[in-house]
């Protein structure tokens, strides 16, 4: 709100003082830093303000930064309170996305996909366990386990990432039961 329409608002010292005055929330003049990555990266993330538009080349450090409402954004703030407000609104969204959906690419991004044995592609999210999880799939299993059978696998973001289903249908074992009483990550094989 305080780079709508003011000049002299869009660098971190002007915006904090706004939010100061408007908001209540005070900001220490040497957490320009913090206020950027914390408050404004997600703005420009969203589409919502551009960042440094007339100056794309100073460093993050700068007293110079500035933002800026983008054109798209300012559109659709205009149109608010009118009949053209939900339109603009849904253009908005299918031109320049939500935050959300940019944030769940990003994760995606990171994930590693592995092939289980039926073809099937399953994306595993980051980090040391469930790396251990695909080292058990795709190493350990075939060596020490050969013709076993991944019965289900869960990693930190998704508990039931991959399950067979048949299978546990044929154990009688109540899929809903099982991820009830299964911890945040699993793997689980079956020797045939």
């Amino acid at each position: 709100m305080s780079v709508v329409g003011n000049k002299d608002n869009p660098k971190y010292e002007c915006i904090m003082r706004f939010i100061s005055l408007y908001y209540n929330k005070q900001y220490a003049e040497n957490s320009r830093e913090t206020f950027r990555r914390q408050t404004l990266h997600q703005f420009v993330q969203a589409g919502i303000a551009s960042h440094n538009p007339e100056n794309p080349d100073l460093p993050t450090n700068s007293k110079d930064n500035h933002y800026r409402l983008t054109t798209d954004a300012l559109k659709v703030i205009k149109s608010f309170g009118t009949n053209k407000w939900e339109s603009e609104l849904k253009k908005y969204k299918m031109n320049i996305g939500t935050l959300q959906g940019k944030y769940e690419k990003q994760r995606d991004l990171r994930k590693t996909p592995i092939t289980l044995a039926n073809g099937e592609t399953i994306k595993i999210s980051p980090g040391k366990h469930n790396q251990f999880q695909i080292s058990i799939i795709q190493e350990f299993a075939p060596r020490f386990a050969p013709g076993s059978k991944l019965l289900c696998v869960g990693d930190t973001a998704k508990k039931d990432l991959y399950i067979d289903k048949d299978t546990f249908n044929k154990l009688r074992v109540p899929i809903d039961q099982y991820i009830s009483l299964s911890p945040k990550y699993e793997i689980m094989l079956l020797k045939t």
